[in-house]
């Protein structure tokens, strides 16, 4: 039994692990004998629940009639990866961006498995395939080069300035 009474608390707690699962919390009561039941119910339920747990089926095997994807049209991610020449991150990326329809095969959360159907693969490649041609658009300048042709004023303006300065009284 792991039953304690924390510092400054009234109550009992109870603190136990189960097949890697950490189980704890308060049993809201100050009685030790009464925590220690409370507990023992606890343990009860947690293994109801794993043989629950066991007898309900894994995997529900498809109805062949109605099934459109077969396991061998389903492509694993290193598969599809290199048909389509690119990394599997860049394949996961695309995944996880919604970019690309995926088949979840695995039954756990933490690490899911996922595949890719062959037909999701060929709209993928359909939908971002793109033509050579550019975009019609007014075409950007050119850049100019060499040496302008521009006449400059810089000497007039001189003279103008020194005309300027004379006509002007000096104060």
């Amino acid at each position: 039994m792991s039953i304690y009474k924390p510092k400054g608390s009234p109550y009992y707690h109870y603190d136990f692990w189960r097949r890697g699962r950490r189980y704890c919390g308060s049993t809201e009561c100050g009685d030790r004998r009464e925590a220690e039941r409370i507990e023992r119910d606890e343990r009860e339920r947690v293994r109801a629940e794993e043989v629950a747990e066991a007898r309900r089926p894994v995997f529900m095997a498809p109805d062949v009639t109605r099934s459109t994807q077969t396991a061998s049209t389903l492509l694993t991610p290193r598969e599809a990866a290199a048909r389509l020449r690119c990394s599997y991150k860049q394949l996961a990326r695309l995944r996880l961006s919604g970019a690309l329809k995926y088949v979840q095969v695995g039954l756990t959360e933490r690490r899911p498995r996922w595949r890719v159907s062959e037909a999701d693969l060929e709209e993928f490649i359909a939908r971002h395939t793109r033509r050579d041609t550019p975009p019609v658009t007014n075409p950007t300048p050119r850049r100019r080069r060499g040496v302008a042709k521009q006449e400059t004023s810089v000497s007039g303006f001189a003279a103008r300035l020194s005309a300027l300065a004379v006509e002007r009284p000096s104060r």
